[in-house]
């Protein structure tokens, strides 16, 4: 079992002991809370342990229980299967269940995968509300699914437990690392939504928009000075405020990781990392919103299997021109168009990195990463865009909300939950 699923076990142990057994949640104070964490996740670190007991006493006081006494109203679930320490007749499967009831066209919304709809981690549901939930379930189940867009029923089963969620009887839980000097808080995800979707109020770019265009050959090898496109935004939409930082870095000829990562206060006032990860931007969500604010596909004039020719040449030549000579006011920083400390114009360099492309072994995969390059130019073509539109912080924001599996739009599709974090 990964470090990770021994995380989730342990916290999922760590909210039954704190809530079903009104064990304490200071540290070293209770010897069962302790035993239990420790056989979910042996070894676990003080600041892992410290963390998931922090976690208990934010997700304590968002449900209005009193630490100390004993509630024994709730059944509990990790995800990824039984743990050690919970009782049989205290779990339970119903968000297991409702992802296995999918169909395939129904799970194929997400790719296949779970987390897409939903990103919990654990689950805690009403023990006196279990049954008549899973009875509602296969009875909308039966009356949705034949015949019906698959959107249909899924749709139905986010308001369901969405409301489910409101008046705490259903709690998908997702498990982020605490960061260090922050407290722990919870978030509740996809349950603001009207028909129009969020209220996006701001958004803006924090940070230059980095990508540097500078590739030396050092032993041998041929590489760009830094391979990833970087910067920091904030938005305001709904009851969200959010600073994050935004990573695009190449995974394949064809795609990149595309990572915003919360940003947030320490103990300093300063904003530094979050250490964990919120996600990536699925790739055709990505492909989406470059579509939605360039009009252009996101691998258009990047050749796949052959190198540039002369007319995708002439056209990056002026599109990076134009970036460079019209920000839309945001700020951007391409680096300074070097190839091994020699100074070029901008479309000069893009004539030189794509006689560069020859794909050769030992070059690190030039080859890739100068179609992430490219991809690079069309994000910042897509920022500039939506900034002349007056689509900046709707951007912002819904990029930020794809990598979280969080709702903008009533075209989004994943489940509430809470994040824990």
């Amino acid at each position: 079992m990964a470090d990770t699923a021994k995380f989730e076990a342990a916290s999922i142990a760590c909210y039954y002991q704190a809530i079903n057994n009104g064990q304490s949640t200071e540290p070293g104070a209770s010897p069962e809370m302790t035993d239990a964490m420790d056989k979910e996740y042996p070894g676990m670190s003080r600041e892992w342990r410290e963390g998931i007991l922090a976690g208990a006493d934010a997700l304590m006081d968002y449900l209005g229980h009193r630490p100390g006494t004993k509630d024994g109203s709730y059944l509990y679930a990790h995800y990824d299967g039984r743990t050690k320490t919970i009782p049989a007749n205290d779990s339970s499967t119903i968000i297991n269940d409702v992802w296995d009831g999918f169909t395939k066209a129904q799970k194929d919304i997400f790719t296949g995968k779970k987390d897409s709809w939903n990103t919990a981690d654990v689950y805690m549901v009403k023990r006196s509300q279990e049954t008549s939930l899973k009875r509602y379930i296969e009875e909308l189940k039966s009356e949705l699914t034949e015949g019906m867009d698959p959107e249909v029923y899924v749709g139905t089963i986010n308001t369901l437990m969405s409301k489910a969620l409101k008046d705490k009887i259903l709690l998908p839980i997702s498990l982020k690392q605490k960061t260090r000097g922050a407290d722990v808080k919870i978030t509740e995800t996809n349950l603001t939504m009207g028909p129009d979707g969020l209220d996006v109020q701001d958004g803006s770019i924090e940070t230059p928009m980095k990508t540097v265009f500078d590739i030396a050959t050092r032993r041998g090898d041929t590489d760009f000075a830094g391979n990833s496109l970087r910067f920091a935004a904030r938005f305001e939409a709904g009851t969200y405020a959010k600073k994050y930082s935004w990573e695009s870095k190449g995974s394949s000829k064809t795609a990149d990781a595309t990572e915003p990562r919360d940003l947030v206060l320490n103990n300093k006032g300063k904003y530094t990392t979050a250490t964990a990860r919120n996600g990536s931007i699925p790739g055709p969500k990505m492909a989406d919103l470059v579509k939605t604010y360039t009009g252009e596909d996101i691998n258009h004039n990047i050749p796949m299997n052959r190198v540039l020719n002369d007319n995708e040449i002439s056209y990056w030549q002026s599109y990076v021109k134009k970036i460079v000579q019209n920000s839309g006011g945001l700020p951007i920083d391409l680096g300074n168009f070097t190839i091994d400390g020699k100074k070029l114009t901008p479309e000069k360099f893009i004539q030189a990195m794509a006689l560069m492309d020859k794909g050769k072994p030992g070059n690190k995969n030039l080859d890739q990463k100068i179609r992430a390059k490219l991809r690079h130019l069309r994000y910042i073509r897509m920022f500039i865009d939506a900034k002349k539109a007056g689509k900046m912080a709707e951007l912002i924001t819904h990029a930020y909300f794809l990598s979280s599996k969080m709702n903008i739009s009533q075209a989004d599709m994943a489940g509430p939950f809470i994040k824990v974090q």
